[in-house]
């Protein structure tokens, strides 16, 4: 038995029963983070299919086309998405590439700057495969097979420091009519020294002040979520990069078609609507982070992908929920896990449904580049997903009458009633994108915003209260044990 003195036993008692009361709440939230990292941000690699590499024919699914990937043989002028070998940002990728591939304009090629041709990860649990590596494109380039790029697009990636990447852009910005950076793409190039001084540029809020500072030569802007130079196009990424592809390809095909584009992407034919990025601040990661660490049934969703997906529907549902850092998105085949989209990218899905247990939640998408007209999906009706569903009683969303381009939206709606007004809109800042009316948009049930205090549903802020008061406790009876008298 321990004896101190009155006073020194009474501080030492206090001090234990803070840290009790602040240490535990703070133990269990760090541990939940860490968590929350292994299961909605760290995907691991899926196996590749061997049979994958052996015939790659890369038909436009539903389009009169092939994809040209003998660039002498194409009569149309050459898109390079030009991605790292770390990954890509899944919807900048998407979108840009919907944009592009619905233009009929451009022959878009993804090139990859990686020693070995295989499968690159993305911000989801799926990933894509390249057409191309940029050592195959340097020798065509080199041959002078290919003396100009018409469009040079650099989505987002998850190496922007990677030398072999900025040496690809250096070789490819000088050939390059138009250059279309998205979101951190801005950094690559900056990186490259491939933006002029006089040219206004933008990127993602996030990154936005810090590569100010780092390129204070370069002319950065900050209260619009696109900018277009004619030579060189910038956006903020995310829902923004809709807008910076509405107004490229205004001034390449013209509005009408821009505008029939729109219409089949957007669900208006309208130009998107992109307001200025709003500033992520501390109180808004405070607020992802303090979900992390406090919801902790951490809530894994699925969607069904057959052959010809909507990737963009996908990439839409996937990457919003996904920055929750609450919940995540599985994508599942039915059979092989080796899918082609519907705009020509092959990829690949980590499990089937057959290998799916549990599921919070399961989102149908159209099965196919949407049809406003007649949205239509069969998953549903598919018999192993059928008694997937029956088996686990799965709550179900059907998004098929959501415009593939606005799913984005649709998502930000429904995490409202899953999670709460204010990560909700955390997560819009991080997607760039406009609060826009749940009624405007198709499929859209009325909402059931849960209880809650600035917008933090009560449940969430119960727990670290709780913790606290059994911290509390437990600080207090301790404290009695070792400082008896």
């Amino acid at each position: 038995m321990i004896h101190q003195p009155n006073s020194q036993a009474r501080s030492l008692r206090t001090l234990i029963i803070v840290m009790a009361t602040v240490f535990l709440p703070l133990l269990v939230g760090v541990l939940m983070i860490v968590r929350t990292v292994t299961l909605v941000m760290v995907h691991p690699t899926p196996k590749i299919p061997q049979e994958l590499f052996n015939k790659i024919e890369h038909l436009h699914s539903g389009h009169e086309t092939t994809l040209a990937l003998d660039l002498s043989s194409s009569k149309k002028p050459a898109a390079i998405f030009l991605i790292g070998q770390a990954g890509v940002q899944l919807y900048d990728l998407t979108t840009s590439w919907a944009w592009v591939f619905e233009s009929a304009h451009w022959n878009p090629i993804l090139v990859a700057v990686a020693p070995n041709r295989t499968f690159t990860a993305t911000t989801g649990p799926i990933s894509v495969l390249p057409h191309y590596l940029y050592d195959d494109l340097k020798k065509t380039i080199d041959s002078g097979t290919l003396k100009e790029i018409d469009l040079l697009v650099l989505p987002a990636v998850l190496d922007p420091y990677n030398q072999d990447l900025k040496r690809a852009v250096q070789a490819l910005a000088p050939l390059s009519k138009k250059i279309w950076l998205i979101s951190d793409g801005s950094q690559v190039a900056a990186e490259a020294q491939m933006i002029k001084p006089q040219e206004k540029v933008t990127a993602h809020p996030i990154s936005l002040k810090s590569l100010a500072k780092k390129f204070p030569e370069l002319t950065w802007t900050e209260d619009q979520g696109f900018v277009d130079q004619t030579r060189l196009i910038s956006s903020a990424g995310g829902y923004s990069t809709h807008g910076a592809a509405h107004s490229l390809l205004t001034s390449t095909v013209g509005a009408a078609r821009a505008t029939e584009i729109s219409t089949q992407l957007m669900g208006t034919g309208s130009a998107p609507h992109v307001t200025p990025p709003l500033g992520v601040s501390f109180s808004d990661f405070g607020v992802l982070f303090f979900s992390a660490a406090f919801e902790w049934s951490k809530r894994e969703y699925s969607a069904v992908l057959t052959p010809g997906f909507d990737e963009l529907a996908f990439a839409g549902l996937a990457d919003t929920i996904f920055r929750s850092l609450s919940a995540s998105v599985t994508p599942l085949a039915i059979e092989s896990r080796q899918l082609r989209s519907a705009r020509g990218l092959d990829w690949v899905v980590p499990m089937t449904v057959s290998e799916k247990g549990f599921s919070d939640h399961l989102f149908v998408l159209s099965e196919t580049r949407v049809n406003l007209s007649n949205p239509s999906s069969n998953t549903l009706e598919n018999p192993i997903v059928k008694n997937w569903v029956n088996q686990t009683s799965l709550p179900v969303s059907d998004f098929t009458k959501v415009p593939p381009g606005a799913i984005s939206l649709r998502t930000l709606d429904w995490l409202e009633t899953q999670f709460g007004t204010r990560l909700t809109e955390a997560i819009r800042k991080l997607m760039v994108a406009p609060k826009q009316a749940p009624e405007t948009l198709p499929g859209t049930e009325p909402r059931e915003i849960p209880a809650s205090v600035l917008g933090i549903p009560l449940v969430l802020l119960s727990r670290p209260l709780l913790l606290a008061v059994f911290g509390l406790w437990l600080g207090f009876k301790m404290s009695r044990r070792f400082f008896r008298p």
